[in-house]
C-alpha cells in the first residue's frame, strides 16, 4: 500500500463539512469551493486491480450561511443556534469504483449536485 493525499472538490450549494476516504479524512470544503487543499493521507494499493473501490463518507451542511445574524460565538445563545442549525446536518455514505491508474497518486473527492 502506498501514501495517497486526499483532496476534494464541492460543485454543490451546500458545504462539505468533512468528508472521509476509507477513513482517512478530507478537508471542508466551503460550497463551489475545493481544490487547493490537500490533507494525508489515505492508502491505495501500489498496483491497480480490477473491482478496486473506495468508501466515501461526509457529512453536508446544507444551508451554510445561516450562522449570518447569529448572538456572538461562544455565548449560550449562539450554542442554541448552532444546535438548531446543526440538527440539519445530514451524512452520507457511498461506495465507489476507483478508475484505473498507471501510478498512484492523490485521491480526489468531487461532491456533485
Amino acid at each position: 500500500m502506498l501514501g495517497a493525499p486526499v483532496e476534494g472538490y464541492n460543485h454543490t450549494s451546500a458545504a462539505i463539512n468533512r468528508f472521509t476516504v476509507n477513513g482517512a479524512g478530507g478537508p471542508n470544503l466551503g460550497p463551489y469551493g475545493g481544490g487547493g487543499g490537500q490533507v494525508c493521507c489515505g492508502s491505495v494499493p501500489r498496483y491497480w486491480r480490477p473491482g478496486l473501490r473506495a468508501i466515501v463518507e461526509w457529512e453536508k451542511d446544507p444551508n451554510p450561511g445561516a450562522s449570518v445574524g447569529w448572538p456572538p460565538h461562544g455565548t449560550d445563545g449562539w450554542r442554541e443556534a448552532y444546535k438548531k442549525h446543526a440538527a440539519n446536518y445530514t451524512r452520507h455514505r457511498v461506495v465507489v469504483e476507483i478508475p484505473q491508474y498507471q501510478e498512484a497518486g492523490t485521491l480526489k473527492v468531487h461532491f456533485l449536485p
